[in-house]
């Protein structure tokens, strides 16, 4: 919510319960009127089948009638931040919950996957810079990872981290610094190449399945893109260069439009929004 503040992505998946409490049947099937039609639908098949039956069976169970939309979903202006965000969700637990955001490119623009090799340069992996310093070297966490998620018309890189409710202050700080490293100082080009080959990696795995690659397919077409292949995206990737991402990190990670989210037993804000602006 604090990073997609009046954005739809930043309202409630339920919605208030005064909504749900007067919502109409009639409401519910307008709603489905308006969007759920084969003229707005987007099917995709992966696999091993015969083109021509499958087009026969689509129009035979989806046919097109009369004249048909595809429905664009409203969109709200950005949220204009001006200095750290902090949200803390009081709880007696001996385990904290950090996640550490920034707003990042949406999905669809061109330095989204180099902003994902960046998120893996930080803590994508066992090796990666953060899990290194906070975990291995000073023993600041349980777990700690870095990634960056895309949507339409935004999306976010964030820190998430598992640490001792203890060492949560000179675990921020730590985190700080290390943002401010890769942000102030760059990537090497080993990192770059490294980052490339675990993300090309995964990517192939996750794709082999043919329920994966009509996922994959099928989003690209939701969002309005020119669907690239497997092959295609790789080859985006492999052109990632140091500049993108010592760009990215430069222009990402700046800290008035900084993001801390916290659920553990915490009350007072101060500390935090010390050490974020600082």
């Amino acid at each position: 919510n604090l990073i997609y503040q009046s954005t739809t992505l930043g309202r409630s998946i339920a919605g208030p319960r005064a909504n749900i409490r007067r919502i109409s049947r009639q409401a519910l099937y307008n709603y489905y009127k308006k969007y759920y039609y084969n003229g707005n639908a987007v099917i995709v098949l992966a696999g091993k089948f015969e083109s021509s039956h499958a087009l026969r069976l689509i129009n035979r169970y989806f046919p097109l009638q009369g004249r048909q939309r595809r429905v664009k979903n409203t969109r709200l202006p950005l949220f204009h931040q001006t200095e750290p965000r902090l949200c803390i969700e009081k709880r007696t637990v001996e385990q904290v919950q950090l996640f550490l955001g920034f707003r990042n490119v949406a999905s669809t623009h061109k330095d989204f996957i180099p902003s994902q090799v960046l998120a893996n340069i930080l803590g994508g992996t066992m090796s990666s810079r953060l899990f290194i310093e906070i975990r291995e070297r000073k023993g600041l966490c349980y777990f700690i990872r870095s990634r960056a998620s895309g949507y339409e018309d935004i999306s976010y890189l964030g820190v998430q981290a598992g640490l001792n409710k203890a060492k949560i202050y000179p675990a921020l700080t730590a985190i700080k610094a290390e943002l401010n490293k890769i942000k102030n100082q760059g990537v090497s080009r080993q990192e770059l190449k490294k980052a490339q080959a675990n993300i090309r990696g995964h990517l192939i795995i996750r794709l082999e399945e043919a329920s994966a690659y009509a996922s994959f397919l099928a989003n690209q077409e939701l969002l309005g893109q020119k669907i690239k292949t497997l092959e295609e995206k790789l080859r985006v990737l492999d052109k990632v260069s140091l500049a993108q991402v010592n760009r990215l990190a430069k222009k990402i990670i700046d800290w008035p439009q900084a993001n801390l989210a916290i659920i553990g037993p915490f009350i007072d804000k101060n500390k935090f929004l010390k050490i974020l602006n600082q």
